[in-house]
């Protein structure tokens, strides 16, 4: 194309846009860029140590969001809310051990208490042994909360004895 210069490689977007920019230059003027694979012992060995720590990498932050400390467990508020999956016994000693939850609060409905086991009671359980306290707040997810519900939770929530809560 006349009129237009080749693209500066460390230009007004600093070293870190040159190869972007040497991109956009080759897209305009119909060039196709070709990545050259490595020839030497040395090369391919750089390239294959990068493809293997790259896959650690991916595959170390799937462990850590599956199983740490376990599974659906994420911090909202630090000190004062998390939230989990179905926890364990084991889950709830972690929780009151190394958060120091005070207060689980349990939203499945009535309903699905049979269909899963005695899952319940060993929630049940577990929080009465680890000395936190066990709230029970069924709420549908095709409905929206009561008024009663939200003042429960909300009663939950500013009461400074009963923070940190896990839902």
């Amino acid at each position: 194309m006349p009129g237009r210069a080749g693209p500066v490689p460390f230009g007004p977007f600093g070293p870190c846009a040159a190869p972007a920019l040497a991109v956009r230059a080759a897209q305009w003027y119909g060039q196709r860029m070709h990545f050259r694979r490595p020839k030497t012992r040395r090369g391919i060995i750089t390239l294959w140590t990068a493809v293997a720590v790259a896959a650690a990498a991916i595959g170390g932050g799937f462990w850590y969001d599956r199983h740490w400390p376990w599974h659906h467990f994420r911090t909202v508020a630090a000190g004062r809310f998390y939230r989990a999956g179905q926890p364990s016994a084991a889950d709830v000693r972690t929780a009151v051990r190394d958060y120091g939850v005070k207060t689980i609060i349990n939203l499945r409905l009535l309903e699905e208490r049979p269909q899963k086991g005695d899952w319940y009671d060993e929630e049940v359980g577990a929080t009465a042994e680890q000395g936190a306290t066990h709230v029970d707040v069924p709420l549908a997810c095709s409905t929206p909360p009561s008024p009663a519900q939200i003042e429960q939770l909300l009663a939950i929530f500013d009461d400074p004895a009963r923070l940190p809560v896990l839902v």
